[in-house]
């Protein structure tokens, strides 16, 4: 494992640049299009900041940026040199800007965001950002405690809500992902810098001189898991299928010694279809934008909702809806807290009451506390639907249906009828093998004994990136697609 430097002052791009001044030849970031030495990256990342001081963006300014993956590499670190804070939203913007940004940085103009806050990356800014000779003083943000970044929730239960990070948050973060996430290397991360795990596992990759895999499409994924001789691989188990859709036989996957899931668990069948072709151990995180890291657990033949490993530093409680600890065995609320936990939303106060309370973390699962220290995930609260009497826990039945022969992905939604009634439906991808009448069959079994309204076959169940369903975008279309 590398060693991970003390942060000695409030910049995180200080790691970026401690790591240019100690190794300026070794190569410090990987694209699917460039390989970049850590002295050049450091360099051109300044040019950057200095062009985006040109523009106007100072200390504390509230930036989105909107271009491709490697430039969000680039943006990021610049902004963190100029003290900003910096964003990566993924919703759609209105000429209000209810999100309060102060600019947007994006290689595409969008009429919906005021143009004079908009500052287009294209090969004019690009070409005088290197050559501009301006020099740049790196300075540090007020304190440890300052926020430097904003994280977004996945939007699963509606609109992406802003998480802000500190410096001292992402140093922590950073330091957990090379402890866990980064044990073995090359490292690859397919989650992107919009996820607050592939910002830290970036970082992480600085202060500890080692390059950064710039993740682009499955097929360019695939390609740079093999040219990079990647031994660690960490996504979402949609973006895992996608690598094997690309290679059915999985030769490209064959020396990679270790997979992290994160988000969603992965499909038994997907895991045993990676097994067919990799010796990897496989890991399955735990986590929120609004915790970090929380928990692991191996996934030997089954994915288990047990999970043996509580990440140092990390308190976890399981309690009743009055916040009382409940005793062993009991399921109840899962809470969680440590110093590299936010505490509150950005912005964002009326939501905040329901996820941070006391200093803890509720993430809406659901959960039971052994006696060994372990902890066992029993669903999510916001999940757990009441069909007429009937409650079922829709990330549990997703889980199931997915299993169904024939099934590629699936989700179920709750829409209400005319007398305000509950009821399920469900949309599907399908799969080589479908069979309607055994997804029927299968599916009210699900639901114990509920038959779903509608089965909609989509062309995907749209999902956040790190592969949670997106259930209030597709319950909409769902009911569009219903009522049409």
């Amino acid at each position: 494992m590398a060693s991970f430097p003390e942060l000695l002052s409030p910049q995180p791009f200080l790691r970026l640049a401690e790591s240019a001044a100690r190794r300026p030849d070794s190569l410090g970031l990987v694209s699917p299009h460039h390989r970049i030495a850590f002295g050049q990256l450091a360099h051109d990342c300044t040019r950057i900041a200095v062009a985006l001081r040109h523009c106007g963006v100072k200390a504390g300014d509230f930036v989105t940026v909107d271009t491709n993956a490697e430039l969000h590499f680039y943006f990021s670190q610049a902004l963190f040199s100029l003290c900003a804070v910096g964003t990566i939203y993924t919703g759609r913007h209105s000429k209000d800007n209810p999100q309060n940004f102060t600019w947007r940085i994006s290689d595409t103009p969008d009429d919906d965001f005021p143009k004079g806050r908009t500052i287009v990356v294209d090969a004019t800014f690009l070409k005088e950002a290197s050559a501009t000779a301006d020099p740049l003083e790196v300075r540090t943000y007020d304190s440890f405690t300052s926020v430097a970044r904003v994280a977004y929730s996945s939007g699963t239960t509606g609109e992406p809500l802003p998480i802000p990070l500190t410096v001292k948050m992402i140093d922590r973060r950073s330091q957990i992902a090379n402890d866990y996430w980064l044990p073995m290397r090359p490292f690859f991360s397919l989650i992107s810098l919009s996820s607050s795990m592939g910002l830290v596992a970036s970082l992480a990759n600085m202060a500890t001189a080692t390059p950064y895999l710039v993740p682009g499409s499955s097929s360019e994924n695939l390609e740079m898991i093999t040219t990079q001789f990647v031994s660690c691989l960490a996504g979402s188990g949609v973006q895992l299928a996608e690598l094997l859709q690309l290679s059915p036989e999985g030769k490209e996957l064959a020396d990679v010694g270790m997979i992290i899931n994160v988000g969603s668990p992965p499909s038994p069948q997907l895991i045993q279809h990676l097994r067919e072709y990799t010796n990897a151990k496989f890991l399955n995180a735990f986590g929120a934008t609004q915790a970090g890291a929380v928990m692991l657990n191996p996934i030997e033949e089954k994915v288990s909702a047990h999970f043996e490993t509580i990440i140092p530093g990390v308190e976890i409680e399981v309690v009743d809806d009055a916040g009382h600890k409940l005793p062993f065995g009991e399921v109840g609320n899962l809470r969680s807290r440590s110093d590299w936990q936010a505490n509150n939303y950005h912005n964002a106060s009326f939501a905040s009451t329901s996820s941070f309370k006391d200093g803890w973390f509720y993430s809406g699962d659901l959960a039971r506390q052994n006696q060994d220290g372990t902890v066992t995930l029993c669903g999510r609260s916001g999940d757990v639907v009441n069909f007429g009497g009937v409650k079922v826990d829709l990330t549990i039945a997703d889980h199931a249906i997915r299993e169904i022969p024939g099934i590629k992905d699936a989700a179920v939604v709750s829409l209400s009828d005319e007398w305000g009634v509950s009821w399920p439906h469900i949309a599907f991808v399908r799969d080589e093998g479908f069979d309607a009448n055994r997804l029927k069959e299968l599916s009210t079994k699900v639901l114990q004994g509920l038959a779903p309204v509608s089965y909609q076959e989509v062309s995907e169940i749209p999902r956040g990136t790190i592969g949670k369903v997106r259930r209030v975008e597709l319950a909409n279309t769902v009911r569009a697609n219903h009522h049409g």
